[in-house]
């Protein structure tokens, strides 16, 4: 992966300027009289103070206070919200367990929703350029509606999975191609490889994905800040005492210099002879220059402690760290 020119310039093209991507995932609409007390008992972070325009970032618990799945949501209006996931199936199951006799309604809309990621530190100065309206005034973690070429409809959301200045553009998915055109027309180039889409770009900002929320408790991956414990919801006991109390596992980082190290997910992770943990995910980090990984691993150790990672090729021994190695540029949102 190091030495693909391809990957790289994908990277670098969103690290340095800006590309765009689908990043089309699957919707679930929740409307109703009851849809925002609902919501806010089966997520974690505070749903009840969303105003429309509000896109937040929260995660879904079972009762043992671990991660189903987490997701970007969108107050759409005082009672109408859109949750976009990867695990819809799921996600319809659980919240059809928990409604009740709640007025809440729950509808796919996944095949009327297409999305673009445009991300990099150009992203706005080239979407103000193909918006009805600009996008100066939108926080992370903001939307709004507004059209582009000649007259369709998108909602503009101030979010991304990269760390950069980003935004998504969520639309009916027949104008994809149209979209795309009025973005190749301001010179932005289309980038495809999920190695660095679901990759090189989020894993060197620490973002997490399934493969380390899975299992696991949103404190114990460092999104204490994204738990209500004021409120209550499901999983609450397990989730506010690890906030409270400090969590059992910590997701850290860590580095590998040499090439050809086959490092994967679920690799042993070893300290003074005991394992503490396992691999979540590795990489190569073009903007670092270094393969790089994280390990959900035992809170008795920490970041400066020597590790010793069980790879196929052997042993292959690192440092845990912090696990956001690019710290340059800003940090614009996440999924």
């Amino acid at each position: 992966m190091r030495n693909s020119e391809t990957l790289r310039k994908e990277h670098e093209l969103v690290r340095e300027k800006v590309a765009f991507y689908d990043f089309t995932l699957e919707t679930l609409e929740v409307t109703g009289k009851d849809a925002r007390e609902f919501l806010d008992y089966i997520f974690v972070n505070d749903v009840a103070n969303m105003n429309e325009g509000d896109a937040l970032y929260t995660s879904m618990l079972d009762e043992d206070g671990y991660t189903l799945d987490d997701f970007i949501m969108f107050c759409r209006s005082s009672d109408t919200f859109w949750i976009t996931t990867g695990m819809i199936d799921q996600m319809k199951d659980w919240v059809g367990k928990h409604v009740g006799d709640k007025e809440v309604e729950f509808n796919d809309i996944t095949e009327e929703k297409g999305i673009y990621a445009v991300q990099g530190p150009q992203s706005k100065e080239i979407l103000n350029g193909i918006l009805e309206d600009n996008l100066n005034d939108l926080d992370t973690f903001k939307f709004k509606n507004t059209t582009v070429a000649g007259g369709i409809e998108v909602m503009a959301a101030r979010v991304g999975f990269t760390g950069e200045l980003g935004y998504e553009l969520h639309f009916n998915p027949e104008n994809m191609e149209k979209i795309a055109e009025e973005l190749r027309g301001k010179g932005v180039e289309e980038i495809t490889a999920e190695e660095v889409t679901l990759g090189s770009l989020p894993v060197e900002k620490g973002f997490i994905a399934d493969s380390e929320f899975i299992g696991a408790n949103p404190v114990e991956l460092g999104l204490g800040w994204t738990v209500n414990c004021e409120k209550d919801f499901i999983g609450k006991e397990r989730t506010c005492s690890y906030k409270n109390d400090g969590p059992e596992r910590c997701l850290l980082g860590f580095s590998v210099e040499e090439d050809g190290v086959n490092i994967e997910k679920d690799d042993v992770v070893e300290a003074n002879g005991e394992e503490v943990g396992k691999v979540t995910n590795y990489t190569y980090g073009f903007s670092v220059g270094k393969y790089i990984g994280y390990a959900l691993v035992d809170s008795k150790v920490q970041k400066g402690d020597e590790i010793t990672i069980k790879s196929a090729d052997g042993e292959v021994k690192t440092t845990l760290q912090d696990r956001v190695f690019h710290t340059a540029s800003s940090t614009a949102g996440t999924h």
